[in-house]
């Protein structure tokens, strides 16, 4: 069975109801990562409050610490007659040198089944993620959150129809938080899609895709007319996608939807033009380049908004200087603009710009041990000026595979 077809399905599915906490939260390794990799990773923060100085004061941090981090990560399959079960997860804990009240444990597994049916492959799965929270997530009033994000979902693919692929998605996700102050950005989403692609030999594979989400905050009540109700809202998208190799060193895909977002208070819908895309290039087997570029919109867990305007651009590039030398570079924004009937411009954050630049270089000891380096630099730009702040990290990750 192939896995990774669930998985880019999984993928596809979270297009519309993409947490952000999912985004950012504990990687899942790769289908083709080893079965198991034990990792030991430090690395200093200049600024791990992720604001100026006087908000980490009053959050009772230190800008500066030196992070320890131990873990585990595990990619197993297991084949038994047409059932193909995997679980991919990573388990971790971070040690804060400074500011221990930011210590906590990183746990992100993915797991589920892959069944061939009469053509089809179907893929139940479920996903459990739990962390500190990123502190540029959360209001200068909250330092230690423990967020926590459970998915059921099941994906379909139809291989059985000649040049046509029928695709089906269906997922339901919670996203809860420990801190007190944060009870009302707790939330549930669910989300389906459907497409049907078609594959054109040459010209490559175009598909018609629609999707639905339905995201409500049960602990959060809004203003409506004379009365109050639940915040909350829904998606409705449909549109194409578009992928194509060209040639042997160059790949393109692209999505395009014409999105309408139905919120539950008054004169905060969103009609719009939504988008992601991918280019790849590698001239040989030293050298890639990936860019991507998308717009969206997702759940929020900032305090009184309910969704954001999403608009990222990224781009990275690998070259293997030598047989165990590889280096890497890249840069990313990510900007944003939240929305929601109890957001009030002056005190909640509504829009912000987060840019980063990277540099690595890794090296293999072995065929199965490699030491990467790694340096960040993160600026951010907030309609806030005290969430605004530059932070620079350098780390260093000895893995050991088996």
């Amino acid at each position: 069975m192939r896995i990774e077809k669930a998985v880019f399905a999984t993928a596809i599915a979270l297009i519309v109801n993409a947490a952000p906490a999912l985004a950012a939260g504990v990687a899942i390794p790769a289908a083709d990562a080893p079965p198991i990799n034990v990792q030991l990773g430090i690395r200093y923060d200049s600024n791990v409050a992720a604001s100026n100085g006087a908000f980490a004061s009053a959050r009772g941090l230190q800008q500066e610490d030196e992070i320890f981090s131990p873990a585990v990560a595990v990619n197993y399959t297991k084949q038994l007659g047409s059932l193909a079960f995997f679980t991919q997860g990573t388990l971790g804990y971070d040690f804060y040198a400074n500011n221990d009240i930011l210590n906590r444990e990183r746990i992100g597994i993915l797991a589920g089944v892959s069944a061939q049916m009469s053509g089809c492959q179907l893929t139940p799965r479920t996903s459990y993620m739990r962390r500190q929270s990123d502190l540029q997530d959360l209001n200068v009033g909250v330092t230690k959150n423990t967020q926590e994000d459970v998915s059921v979902g099941l994906d379909v693919v139809c291989n059985g129809f000649g040049r046509l692929v029928p695709s089906a998605s269906v997922q339901q996700t919670w996203a809860t938080n420990s801190s007190n102050s944060l009870f009302s950005t707790d939330y549930q989403s669910f989300s389906a899609n459907a497409g049907l692609g078609y594959q054109a030999g040459s010209f490559g594979t175009i598909s018609l895709v629609g999707q639905y989400a339905d995201t409500q905050y049960d602990n959060r009540f809004i203003p409506f007319l004379s009365s109050v109700q639940r915040d909350g809202y829904k998606v409705y998208s449909g549109g194409l996608h578009y992928e194509r190799p060209i040639g042997a060193t160059l790949e393109v895909g692209a999505s395009v939807y014409q999105t309408s977002l139905s919120y539950d208070g008054l004169g905060l819908n969103f009609s719009g033009i939504t988008y992601d895309g991918t280019v790849t290039y590698h001239p040989d087997s030293r050298f890639d380049v990936t860019a991507h570029f998308g717009r969206q919109t997702s759940p929020s867990n900032f305090l009184n908004a309910a969704y954001s305007i999403d608009q990222v651009l990224s781009a990275d590039a690998h070259y293997r200087l030598t047989s165990r030398l590889t280096a890497g570079l890249g840069v990313s924004n990510k900007l944003q603009k939240f929305q929601g009937a109890n957001l009030i411009s002056a005190t909640d954050l509504s829009k912000q710009s987060v840019t980063s630049f990277y540099g690595s270089l890794g090296f293999n000891v072995t065929s199965r041990m490699n030491l990467a380096f790694i340096a960040r630099s993160t600026q951010r730009h907030a309609n806030l000026g005290a969430y605004s702040y530059t932070d620079n990290q350098i780390g260093l990750t000895l893995s050991q595979a088996f």
